[in-house]
């Protein structure tokens, strides 16, 4: 799939979103019934918050990458601090999710719902809202990409850095520590079948192609539900974001640093007036018969055996 974003079309290089959710008609929202934000801000908000988690994460991951970029591996190497900004980047990922239906919550009007529900998408689709289910199935695959946050805020799960070594760089990823059904600490079963680390190259590249792939949906499910009401969208150019900007800026500088097993990536290309996220676009990088790598891993006294991972 491919997603292109034009200055002289939209005005700016950030998601969808920003160019229609300022224009539902007034007589077609119920935010303040809802008690909930205009659907512009809260996707400016969420918005906002993912562009600052993602800087980090890119800013920490290619200051690390020019810091461990020498000919032969280092004595001892720490991803410490990029792996707290990872796991943050995580959680707001998942709350961006979750807040992508409280912008269709905001279309249903309460005095005439049938459904109460606690969470904003299952009161969405317990109300039936027009496109809502075919949302849900567009993001399934995605959310449960993010169960990894679920686990590391209930279940005492850690992420832990893995390096390959090549001559004049490094490739660094993440996994996420947790017991098998043995209790041998190690890649967690669920997370990594394979017991395949994840590269921060595909990783964050994979994240910002999904941004964009929500808000698409979410685009098109609000327009089916005006045009079951009746109503229609209409898209207007947006200013330019300065945050977005730099989002956009770092993901171009981030290197095709993939691990062994990662066979799929993200291609992001762009030009004065145009930006092009693809996916997938196929990796071919050549490896050594032999490579070297290193992990972080912590064990203790009731937790003496580890699987290591295989990126």
């Amino acid at each position: 799939m491919k997603i292109t974003r034009s200055l002289s079309l939209h005005g700016t290089f950030s998601p969808a979103a920003v160019n229609v959710l300022g224009q539902i008609p007034s007589q077609a929202l119920f935010h303040t019934r809802q008690q909930l934000r205009h659907p512009e801000s809260i996707y400016r908000l969420s918005l906002e918050k993912v562009g600052d988690a993602f800087c980090k994460v890119a800013e920490a991951y290619l200051a690390k990458t020019e810091t461990y970029s020498e000919a032969t591996p280092p004595n001892s190497w720490e991803i410490t601090e990029l792996l707290k900004h990872q796991e943050d980047f995580l959680r707001v990922l998942q709350e961006h999710l979750d807040e992508l239906w409280l912008i269709l919550k905001t279309l249903v009007d309460p005095t005439s719902a049938t459904e109460g529900a606690l969470f904003a998408n299952q009161y969405v689709l317990a109300n039936k809202l027009s496109g809502a289910k075919t949302f849900e199935e567009a993001i399934a695959g995605y959310k449960k990409s993010l169960r990894i946050a679920n686990k590391l805020k209930h279940q005492q799960c850690c992420l832990r850095g893995v390096a390959v070594w090549l001559p004049g760089s490094a490739h660094l990823g993440y996994f996420l520590e947790e017991p098998d059904a043995k209790g041998h600490l190690g890649p967690s079963p669920d997370i990594h079948p394979d017991q395949g680390a994840i590269s921060f190259a595909r990783d964050l590249t994979w994240h910002l192609f999904n941004i964009y792939l929500a808000s698409e949906k979410l685009v098109g499910t609000i327009e089916k539900a005006l045009n079951a009401r009746g109503s229609s969208l209409s898209p207007v150019i947006s200013p330019s974001n300065a945050k977005w900007e730099q989002v956009i800026s770092l993901a171009l500088k981030i290197p095709d640093a993939y691990f062994p097993k990662e066979v799929r990536a993200v291609g992001i290309y762009r030009d004065a007036q145009t930006l092009v996220i693809k996916f997938p676009k196929e990796v071919r990088l050549r490896f050594p018969a032999q490579v070297k790598t290193s992990c972080s891993f912590c064990i203790d006294k009731h937790s003496r055996k580890y699987k290591l991972p295989l990126p």
